[in-house]
């Protein structure tokens, strides 16, 4: 972040007699910057790796229903409340 502050400092500082070298300083810092945080920082194309076609961020949900499944109650259910198989990732506890 101190970096990008340095960055917008040159920009906001720089004068017609100095725009080529200040720009130059710009893009050296955006590189550099972009090379130590990649996800804050980097192309777009890294940063929204994770995100749908509406610009949501996408991930899993698992919801677990604790009734008995002796009693007739599903134990997993998906985000919907649909009854689904115990999912193979989970371990069994018991």
């Amino acid at each position: 972040d101190m970096l990008f502050d340095l960055a917008r400092e040159v920009a906001l500082e720089a004068t017609e007699a100095t725009v080529r070298s200040d720009r130059l300083r710009v893009q050296t810092l955006r590189w550099q910057i972009a090379q130590l945080a990649p996800k804050k920082y980097g192309p777009l194309a890294l940063r929204d790796a994770d995100r749908d076609e509406d610009g949501r961020r996408q991930f899993n949900v698992v919801i677990r229903n604790f009734a008995d499944p002796a009693a007739g109650g599903p134990q997993w259910t998906d985000v919907d409340g649909n009854a689904i198989e115990k999912p193979d990732w989970v371990e069994n506890p018991g």
